[in-house]
């Protein structure tokens, strides 16, 4: 079930990605029952570079504006697939050693299939491949944003 984008769209997210160095990462989304762990779906995180126009302050207007865009983003790559949930804005710099240290913006979006304590399955492995395929494709590396030349 790959998301499908109309082109205009789908030049619109590739200049947003190029612009805001976006790269993502996958992990599973687990829940405890029964005393086990249970993953019930995906979280899908997406990173930006802080923005130029930031004051240094990660709750300016250019950090509020690269998350507007970071959930562009994400709306476009998940809206055909399972329900999911954004969650807010969290008006703070992420630093991670795979982008040494460099202040990043970050967007969680957490993708279940609805059952709550019922597994994920095989129509959720499908959905998160499809999702990094379309991120891929858009030019959002995962990981690490790497400069193309």
């Amino acid at each position: 079930m790959e998301p499908a984008l109309q082109s205009p769209v789908e030049e619109q997210v590739r200049a947003r990605i190029r612009a805001a160095k976006v790269c993502w990462e996958v992990a599973p989304h687990c829940e405890q029952h029964d005393h086990a762990r249970v993953p019930v779906g995906f979280d899908l995180t997406l990173f930006a570079r802080r923005p130029a126009g930031c004051t240094t302050d990660p709750g300016c207007a250019a950090c509020v504006q690269a998350y507007a865009a970071l959930r562009q983003i994400a709306d476009a790559v998940l809206r055909e697939g399972a329900p999911y949930e954004i969650e807010p804005f969290d008006a703070a710099f992420q630093l991670r050693p795979e982008n040494r240290w460099e202040p990043e913006l970050r967007l969680v979006a957490r993708v279940v299939h609805g059952h709550t304590f019922e597994p994920a399955g095989a129509r959720e492995r499908d959905q998160v491949r499809a999702v990094g395929n379309a991120l891929t494709g858009l030019g959002a590396p995962e990981r690490v944003w790497k400069q193309r030349r």
